[in-house]
């Protein structure tokens, strides 16, 4: 009873609220409300210039008894056709949405693009937090281990049904693990907390599918753990996004004992940027806002000092 009295009917309440300014902001409905508001201005004006609007045996009572009357049965009427009857497209499925952006055309060719239009439509990325903790470092191969999180926030452009679409996570030609070292590994992949797989390790690349959904007004998060190796000074750590993303922070992490990491980024000017990370301290190497898909997001190189 409690989840009932204080989580499920104000979201009821919030939606009906919701429903009557979307109603009220129609003109047609502005327009009505505004006649009848006006027809009682009159009634009250005839009511105090007639000292004889009371009095249905006289000509001005029976009249103003007529208005009144008339007045009550119009707004009544008219209040609830119009409001039944009201076209918002904005509160309708995604599919009368769409045949009404084609104009109610009709045929298997119309039947076909409808899907076609809401394929396009997949989530955005509201947020990509990457948390790169560097744990080890081989001299010999001059090699760093990496220990990264990642953190992805999707979120649907359509809000009134849900998005199911499939979809991968997806590592290649990466650097293989030093001989007698920890191999490559995908920990965990979870999907609104949920596990998807488990434990795998790899040589220099995993390519892990699943399904997902993205509710009506919700987020869905995605998650990941891989360990992975990285050459000093001269792999490139890149990224590049397959959807429309909000924010992307990436943070790295220094966990050696007593050796300073660099990040370091290509300048336009051929000048490199170089953000120093001593040993037990983190910085943010990456800190971006809305970005396109299909563009390279970041391109920097870890060395040692």
């Amino acid at each position: 009873m409690g989840y009932f009295v204080g989580g499920l009917l104000p979201r009821r309440l919030a939606r009906r609220w919701h429903s009557f300014r979307l109603a009220w902001r129609d003109l047609r409905l502005t327009w009505i409300v505004g006649a009848i508001f006006c027809a009682l201005i009159l009634s009250v004006l005839f009511y105090e210039r007639f000292p004889n609007a009371t009095d249905a045996s006289q000509f001005e009572g029976a009249f103003f008894a007529s208005w009144l009357s008339g007045i009550a049965l119009t707004a009544v009427i008219t209040v609830a056709v119009t409001i039944a009857t009201l076209a918002r497209p904005h509160q309708d499925v995604f599919e009368a949405r769409a045949r009404n952006l084609l104009k109610r055309q009709t045929g298997p060719h119309i039947d076909y693009i409808i899907p076609q239009i809401q394929q396009l439509l997949k989530p955005f990325c509201e947020s990509a937090i990457r948390e790169m903790t560097i744990t080890d470092y081989d001299e010999k191969t001059k090699l760093f281990r990496v220990n990264q999180y990642t953190d992805n926030q999707l979120k649907s452009y359509l809000n009134d049904i849900p998005v199911r679409f499939d979809t991968q996570l997806e590592y290649k030609r990466g650097t293989p693990a030093p001989d007698g070292e920890e191999q490559c590994s995908l920990t965990y992949l979870k999907v609104d907390g949920t596990p998807v797989g488990g434990l795998e390790h790899f040589a220099d690349q995993i390519v892990r599918p699943f399904p997902m959904v993205v509710h009506p007004n919700e987020s869905c998060r995605i998650e990941h753990r891989m360990v992975y190796w990285v050459e000093a000074e001269s792999e490139q750590n890149r990224h590049m996004p397959t959807r429309f993303t909000n924010s992307l922070r990436v943070t790295v992490h220094n966990q050696l004992a007593s050796r300073q990491i660099v990040a370091i980024h290509p300048s336009l000017n051929g000048k490199e940027v170089k953000i120093p990370i001593d040993a037990g301290t983190s910085a943010v190497v990456v800190d971006l806002k809305d970005l396109a898909p299909g563009e390279w997001a970041y391109d920097f190189r870890l060395g040692v000092d």
